[in-house]
Order: C-alpha cells, then sequence, then structure tokens
C-alpha cells in the first residue's frame, strides 16, 4: 500500500508540473496569437514575417524547439531554466497555432463588417475588438 502511495505522490507532482505548463502556455500564447493574426492583417511587411514564423514554428516539431532552447540558448552564452524553456518553447509554438486559427477566422468574415465599422467612422482598434474579433 505505501508503493501505491508513493506513485501518487509522484503522479500528483507530475500532473501539477503539466497543468502550470498548460496554464501559463494557454494564458501567453492565447493573446499572442491574437495579436499576431491582427498584425497579419496590417501591411506586407508584417504579413510576411508573421506568415515565416507561422511556417517555421508550426513546421518544426515542438521536440526540436524544446532541444534547441534546452541546448542551443547555453551555448550562446543565455542560461535558461528548465521551466522556462519549457514555457517558451510551449508559448512560441502554440501562438503559431492560434494565430492561423484567429487569421482564418478574421479572412472568413464578410467583408461587410469591415466596410460597415468604417463607414461608421470606427477606428482600428475598437474595430478588431468589438466587432471582427468576438465574430472571429
Amino acid at each position: 500500500m505505501t508503493y501505491v502511495i508513493e506513485v501518487c505522490k509522484y503522479l500528483l507532482s507530475g500532473a501539477s508540473v503539466s497543468l502550470r505548463v498548460f496554464f501559463v502556455t494557454l494564458a501567453l500564447s492565447l493573446p499572442f496569437g491574437i495579436i499576431l493574426a491582427v498584425v497579419y492583417r496590417m501591411n506586407g511587411v508584417f504579413k510576411k514575417l508573421v506568415s515565416f514564423y507561422t511556417w517555421f514554428f508550426r513546421g518544426t516539431p515542438l521536440m526540436l524547439q524544446l532541444f534547441f532552447f534546452m541546448y542551443g540558448l547555453p551555448a550562446i552564452g543565455i542560461p535558461v531554466d528548465r521551466m522556462m524553456v519549457a514555457y517558451i518553447a510551449f508559448v512560441i509554438n502554440y501562438s503559431a497555432y492560434f494565430t492561423e486559427i484567429v487569421r482564418t477566422g478574421i479572412e472568413n468574415l464578410p467583408k461587410d463588417q469591415f466596410e460597415s465599422a468604417q463607414v461608421l467612422g470606427c477606428k482600428a482598434v475598437p474595430m478588431y475588438r468589438y466587432i471582427i474579433l468576438p465574430q472571429a
């Protein structure tokens, strides 16, 4: 019975770490993905930068990114903590996914929404905040 209790302690410890990584990733990557999706629509330079970002971080495996941040950053003189590496890699990876999700939601909205907001004199930030993003 003591063996089962010991195993449960380790499992609960691991579950708390997993939940912490999940909530930090969600709390940081979702807003970052929304911001990148809006920036994507600004002009050609931002569009190319965000496209490259999403192409690169969605195209490489998360494990490879974790290895790079864990061993590559200290190799160039940037010391990092293991949990910080996990947070950085997960946030960067999942914000690329959220960027694509929100971007496609914005692009699939009818053009009437954008035109109506502009006719009413709505500025860009309130237009995205109150009209576009809630629908996307």
